[in-house]
């Protein structure tokens, strides 16, 4: 599942998370009011928000745990990816 939400995010250019961001639902909101975004990419994030707050409506609660979990793991390894990818260019840009 997490590596299923770093593939989303990756594929739909999400911006980089700040680095102290774990929470997945205030990721989203984020990505969601951020209006330097094209709309496709907050509608996305827009959905994926909802998805939760639906989960939670339901009472899914253990449902909830693992999503939000997921999350949190998702998120702190596509700012690895970001930081990464960041360092790449910045070391190549050093070489030339």
């Amino acid at each position: 599942m997490v590596q299923t939400y770093v593939d989303f995010f990756t594929a739909n250019n999400f911006p980089q998370p700040s680095e102290y961001l774990s929470d997945g639902e205030e990721y989203l909101v984020e990505v969601v009011e951020n209006e330097s975004l094209d709309v496709e990419t907050r509608l996305k994030a827009a959905f994926e928000a909802g998805s939760l707050v639906a989960i939670r409506g339901f009472s899914r609660f253990q449902q909830l745990l693992r999503v939000t979990f997921a999350y949190e793991e998702a998120i702190e390894e596509y700012n690895r990816l970001c930081l990464s990818k960041e360092e790449s260019l910045v070391s190549g840009r050093d070489e030339e």
